[in-house]
């Protein structure tokens, strides 16, 4: 009888602490897990950005790590008083990039198509998709784009994954001997600390790779497939709001991937606050 007693006094003492774990797990799984559904919102200046919910005991540590990226990237996109400290069910803006691939990692990115928004309109600010690629994860559109259409623009990719998506080492000789004329004429000049002011016809959104050849500071140069030689090119970082200009000197190697925009110096990639070795930018153009 005192057997049956303890074990049903057990059962139920048990019971309370599975119960009372609940919430805490709850919490743990708020922590670490991301939302089911990534939407992505833009600022007027295209940026891309998730709006995330605090939860309880989260920090902007735990939310930038979340996203897999640094907390000073997440601190930039933050008022001052939210850095002080942030609060419960308050919303932040995480910037995100939408420029690379797929991969075993990867988590969609989608976004809602606005009032009046063409097809035409998203391909050229809100992905780095190309036309095939986004038709391809978006067939409900096949009939045409509406306004209300939750279409994938992007993926949000773990940092491992993104450095496998790098440029690869074999491409440094090129470059390498591609600048290796240019390199000897830099030694004799100045640095280009800053560039004439132009008008630019053109303007395009796309993957930068960064180079690993080192040039000096403020030697901001670059390799583009429609940019003349000794023309500049407006660069910017839509994540950091970070821009530069930088000298052309050169066609970017056939056997770069297609959807690399421009290759960059490691000077103008450090100019943008650019921390991987490919990143997505807007640029400006003339040819």
């Amino acid at each position: 009888m005192h057997k049956f007693q303890f074990m049903r006094v057990l059962s139920i003492f048990l019971s309370i602490c599975l119960f009372a774990l609940i919430p805490t797990m709850g919490q743990e799984q708020a922590l670490y897990q991301l939302p089911e559904k990534l939407l992505v919102q833009f600022d007027q200046q295209y940026r891309p950005y998730v709006l995330h919910e605090v939860s309880k005991k989260q920090t902007l540590y735990s939310i930038a790590k979340l996203y897999l990226q640094s907390e000073q990237n997440l601190s930039k996109f933050q008022n001052k008083a939210q850095l002080k400290a942030i609060k419960e069910y308050e919303w932040l803006k995480v910037p995100v990039d939408i420029s690379f691939k797929q991969n075993k990692t990867s988590k969609a990115l989608y976004y809602e198509v606005a009032a009046k928004e063409t097809f035409y309109h998203i391909l050229k600010h809100k992905t780095s998709f190309s036309r095939k690629e986004f038709e391809h994860l978006n067939p409900h559109i096949h009939h045409g784009i509406q306004a209300g259409h939750i279409v994938q623009i992007g993926w949000l990719t773990g940092q491992d994954e993104i450095k496998s998506q790098a440029l690869e080492t074999t491409h440094e000789p090129i470059i390498k001997k591609q600048l290796s004329d240019t390199i000897t004429q830099l030694n004799h000049s100045e640095p280009v600390i800053s560039a004439p002011i132009f008008k630019y016809n053109f303007e395009k959104r796309g993957v930068a790779a960064r180079s690993r050849v080192e040039l000096g500071k403020g030697r901001f140069y670059a390799l583009h497939r429609e940019v003349g030689k000794n023309k500049y090119i407006q660069i910017l970082n839509p994540i950091t709001g970070r821009s530069v200009q930088a000298k052309v000197i050169g066609k970017i190697p056939i056997n770069f991937a297609d959807d690399v925009e421009i290759v960059v110096s490691s000077e103008v990639a450090r100019e943008l606050w650019a921390i991987d070795k490919k990143f997505f930018v807007e640029v400006k153009y003339s040819k």
